[in-house]
Order: structure tokens, then sequence, then C-alpha cells
């Protein structure tokens, strides 16, 4: 059931806060006493909500240690599965596909993954996706500029224009007709994002980028490297803009920005050559925080303000109706021996398990 649809299915305001703490954790969020000597309603926990999670390979795990199948899929460290794995949510269907493009939300694709805004209704409740690098064809640019001569003459000469011209253009567009059509097959649900982590570094330049970041540099020049960062940058703004046009239930996640310092030519790096440069094992856990983040804030922010909502009502309610002698019950009743504040309360507990459901056309 979705964020709206509960509202108008069940008489009564539903908001949603998801349990997102470490991995392998569950935090539920409980909202009470908002408005000043009234009840607030309970907010759901997470295993009441549908999880459903779509995209490309940066988003199906390519490249990871356990990635197999027609997608590519990892079923252990893809960002989505480490999402589920935290938050535990009541039902969670992953059809995000290595080389998936926004035309793939519409059609099959390798045969065997149904299409992908197939896996939305309008009881879905939370949606991730990476979506557009493939349309531009980013994987296949960088490793033309890793195999070729100077690639940026096959892209317009330097600065990449004939790129940045596709990102603004029919790119940008494919991308938030997607989106637009994610929300319409999802009405309930808020659907996050995900923009591309940072592939190259911006220093050193010239010469002491060859020593820098070998073997990248011996193949990569620094002119090729600073364009095609300018158009991974181009790229990822594109996308948050678009996601931004294409309706209040849109969330751009920015792993951008975080990412930067973590590039492949970095001691910590969140992407590696030897998977194509796509994320490593510890670039898609910070993705998935990143994304939890991002969920954790938004549901919280609607919990708040339902929950304003109902104790207001209840409090106008209560000034209007006969005093009575009965105390009710508060709406939600923690665990035996768990302190409850009046404004907000973290409890966390082990994470159960919940059941998790995938296409049976997809593997």
């Amino acid at each position: 059931m979705g964020f709206g649809g509960w509202n108008a299915k069940r008489g009564r305001v539903r908001t949603v806060v998801t349990g997102l703490g470490s991995v392998g954790l569950a935090s539920i969020v409980v909202v009470l006493g908002l408005v000043t000597g009234a009840a607030a309603e309970p907010c759901d926990v997470a295993a009441d909500l549908e999880y459903v999670a779509l995209g490309d390979s940066y988003s199906s795990g390519y490249g990871l240690p356990d990635a197999a199948g027609p997608c590519d899929r990892s079923s252990e460290y893809s960002y989505p599965v480490r999402i589920q794995q935290s938050a535990q949510f009541g039902t969670f269907t992953d059809v995000s596909c290595a080389g998936a493009r926004t035309r793939d939300f519409y059609t099959a694709q390798n045969g065997s993954n149904p299409r992908q805004l197939d896996a939305l209704s309008e009881d879905t409740d939370v949606v991730t996706f990476t979506i557009g690098g493939n349309d531009l064809g980013f994987t296949d640019i960088i490793t033309d500029c890793a195999t070729d001569g100077d690639c940026r003459d096959a892209y317009g000469g330097p600065g990449m224009p004939d790129l940045m011209n596709k990102i603004s253009g029919p790119v940008g567009d494919d991308i938030q007709q997607a989106m637009s059509d994610a929300a319409a097959a999802a009405p309930n649900a808020e659907i996050f994002v995900l923009g591309y982590p940072d592939l190259l570094p911006a220093s050193p330049t010239g010469p002491a980028w060859t020593l820098s970041c070998m073997p990248t540099s011996l193949v990569v020049s620094s002119p090729e490297r600073t364009d095609l960062r300018a158009v991974q940058l181009a790229l990822n703004e594109e996308i948050a803009m678009r996601a931004s046009a294409a309706g209040a239930t849109l969330h751009y996640v920015d792993t951008y920005t975080p990412s930067v310092g973590h590039d492949l030519c970095s001691s910590d790096p969140w992407v590696s050559v030897l998977n194509i440069y796509h994320p490593t094992v510890t670039g898609m856990l910070a993705m998935a925080l990143l994304a939890q983040q991002a969920i954790e804030a938004q549901l919280i922010s609607q919990c708040e303000q339902s929950t304003t909502t109902s104790t207001s009502t209840t409090t106008v309610s209560t000034t209007t109706s006969s005093p009575s002698t009965t105390t009710a019950a508060p709406p939600y009743l923690p665990p035996s021996g768990t302190a409850v504040s009046s404004t907000t309360t973290v409890i966390t507990t082990t994470s159960t398990t919940t059941t998790s459901t995938t296409p049976t056309s997809t593997t």
C-alpha cells in the first residue's frame, strides 16, 4: 500500500518511516507528541512496505564478486540489496539490469528481464534506480578513451560538445520521461534517483597526472581526463534537474559529491578499473548509505507532517468533547523496558527476516 493509497483506502493518514541503520540492523523511528498534550498517530515500520529497485549496472552490481546471470545482478553487495538488508522492507523486488537504458523501462531486456516499469504498482512504497549512463554510452566512451588516441576527436573535439549537447537534449529528455512514467506507475511511492560516483580525479594535471594514476594515466591523457570529468558532472547535473522537473515524488541522491576523493586513482576507491569503472564493494556500501539517508529523511519528514496533522485534529476534538475518565493507550507501544521520550525515540533492534521477491523471469 502506498502513501496516498492508504489515506484513500483506509480513511486515515498513513506515513512511513523505514528502519535504516547500519547494515544488518533495523531502526524503527517513532514520532510521538509533536503537539503538546496530544497522542500522535504511529508511523508504519519497514515491514509494511514494498521496495522496488530498478536501474542499470550501477544498481544491479556489475563487477561485484557475486554478480551473475544475464543482468549481472548481485545478491549480496549491490546498493539495493544493502538497503534491503538494513531496512528489512516487507517486500523487495530487484529488476535492475546491467546495460539497461531508459528504453528498458518499457521493453524486455536480454530476453529474460521484463520491462522494468512492470515491477511498479500503486502498492509500491519506495523505488530506487540509476539510469541514463548507458543512454549516453558513458562506459563505452571512457573505455574508448582508454584504448584509442585522443578520444575527444570523436565527440566534437576539446570539451566534447557533442556529448554535452546529447546530455541536455535527447538523453535528458529520455531520462525525464522514464522518471515521470515511473512516478505514474507507482503513484503512491517515493522515488529516489541516484547519481553516478566520481570516476577520475580532478588533479594533478599535466605531466604529474601520469605519475599519480598509473596505469590509467598511461592510456587516458590529462586533457581527456579533464573533459571526461566535465561530461560526467554534466550528466549528474542533468539527472538532478530532470528529477526535480519530473514531480514531487522524485528525489535526486547525490553520490558524486561525496565520492570526490574516492575515484579509481585514490587510496580508498569507490570504483575500479577492474570493474570497468563500476563501483567496488566499498563503493556500493557508500551508495547504499547515501540512499538510506535520503529515504529516511523523506519518510521521517512525511511522518512528522502527518503526525502533526493527526495530533492537531486530536487536540481540537479533546477541547470540544466532554472530559473522560478513561485513559487511552498510546498509539504505539514499544517493547517492554524501552524509554520513550515526548519527541522522537529511535529504537534499534536486530533485523528480522522478511520476504524478498524477484520476478520469476529474472535471474
